[in-house]
């Protein structure tokens, strides 16, 4: 007993240990932890119907995910969906989430993975007037990059009240981020006006680039920019099942 405990202490003194039994108490059992089990939908779509929207691993990527539950993690596969390819539906995606709904608990683990086409609602956010002007006239040697940012664009397209550039060796590109390494959804030469782009994708940086280049000799007037058009992210993202592509988005399973 630590109250009733002597030690030798210095040259040879004897001294009586405090009564420690107030402080520490009776140590008191924890309540039993609540079992738990842990559920859980993997998805893998490499095979859609036809061949030009076919990806290559996501199959292979999901069965490695089914494999690593199972095998490092505990899971039981009868606690496991797994849906390949044609088997990934949108109504036997459905299915899967009612089916591990009615069987678990509040207080159980739920794990989702899914790989395959998919992408994020967007809203149309108007048109806005913005000014962007080359030189009039350029000079020849010329490359300058514009961009325009707007907060949450997934898409913009530009509109050009004037195209004046020497058809065949001067050009105005537009594109994303990557338009300073030579990449480029679309470009523009020769004279035209009142001239929309095409819709270009943007990357996470919510911006669109033009870049004007001109060759050695000759120029022209140049390009005038008037205003813009952008779709931004509603917030709304979507797994496309195997039977909503080619052309089924009402097939889309919306999160």
């Amino acid at each position: 007993m630590i109250s009733n405990s002597r030690g030798m202490m210095g040259d040879g003194i004897y001294i009586q240990l405090p009564d420690t039994s107030n402080i520490l108490g009776k140590p008191t059992s924890s309540a039993p932890l609540a079992d738990k089990e842990a559920y859980g939908i993997v998805i893998g779509i490499s095979n859609y119907p036809g061949t030009s929207n076919d990806l290559d691993y996501c199959d292979d990527d999901a069965h490695d995910i089914y494999d690593m539950l199972i095998d490092d993690y505990n899971f039981k596969s009868e606690n496991l969906i797994y849906l390949q390819d044609s088997s990934a539906s949108k109504s036997s995606i459905s299915n899967a989430f009612d089916q591990l709904s009615a069987a678990m608990d509040s207080d159980d683990l739920f794990f989702f993975y899914y790989s395959g086409h998919g992408g994020a609602e967007t809203v149309n956010a108007g048109t806005h007037s913005y000014s962007i002007n080359s030189p009039h006239p350029y000079p020849n040697y010329y490359d300058h990059m514009w961009s325009i940012y707007y907060t949450d664009a997934a898409y913009m397209k530009v509109h050009f009240d004037t195209i004046d550039l020497e058809y065949g060796y001067d050009y105005v590109y537009i594109g994303d981020t990557d338009l300073s390494d030579g990449w480029y959804y679309q470009s523009f030469t020769g004279t035209d006006t009142n001239v929309w782009s095409g819709w270009i994708p943007l990357l996470s940086d919510n911006r669109i680039y033009i870049r004007m280049i001109s060759d050695n000799i000759y120029n022209d007037w140049g390009f005038e920019i008037d205003m813009y058009e952008v779709e931004v992210y509603d917030g709304t993202h979507f797994l496309c099942s195997y039977d909503s592509i080619p052309s089924t988005p009402s097939n889309y399973y919306l999160d």
